[in-house]
């Protein structure tokens, strides 16, 4: 199965998303510069993935796991996408996609962009690390959910 989780205006929320899901990634850690070089990958994977499909990996079920970020364009990117898949003869019912836009929080976004303009890096870090913390149940929520409807 397809698992791609996609959002707009939330970088860095899908890839860390995809992290989870994959068990790549813990907040169990307490050292910020653990998180650091996460967050550094995971807005890296972000920036490449504005329109595109970027692989993440495979699961414990052996889904595979992708990230789009869509920008402002999700209306227009999420139909092309499904049309390619029909191109493609994938069948609908194998193509799981999650939606991590509403998962926002003040700081993660005041953090974000901090850490897009190069200011303040570490303080960066710690907003966007808290955030994620307040917003975790969110997120596992989210995984949870995919995890039960991609089960084989």
């Amino acid at each position: 199965m397809y698992v791609i989780y996609y959002g707009k205006g939330n970088t860095l929320v899908t890839s860390l998303t995809a992290a989870l899901h994959l068990k790549n990634y813990s907040l169990d850690q307490t050292s910020i510069s653990h998180h650091t070089q996460h967050f550094y990958d995971f807005y890296q994977n972000e920036r490449g993935a504005m329109g595109r499909l970027i692989y993440i990996g495979s699961d414990e079920d052996n889904n595979q796991i992708y990230i789009l970020n869509t920008s402002s364009a999700e209306n227009l990117i999420l139909p092309a996408l499904s049309s390619v898949f029909d191109i493609l003869q994938v069948q609908q019912d194998v193509l799981y996609l999650a939606d991590t836009t509403e998962i926002k929080s003040l700081s993660i976004t005041i953090g974000i962009l901090l850490y897009r303009w190069n200011i303040l890096k570490s303080f960066a870090s710690l907003l966007i690390f808290r955030g994620i913390k307040k917003k975790y149940t969110q997120l596992d929520r989210l995984i949870s959910k995919v995890k039960i409807f991609t089960k084989k």
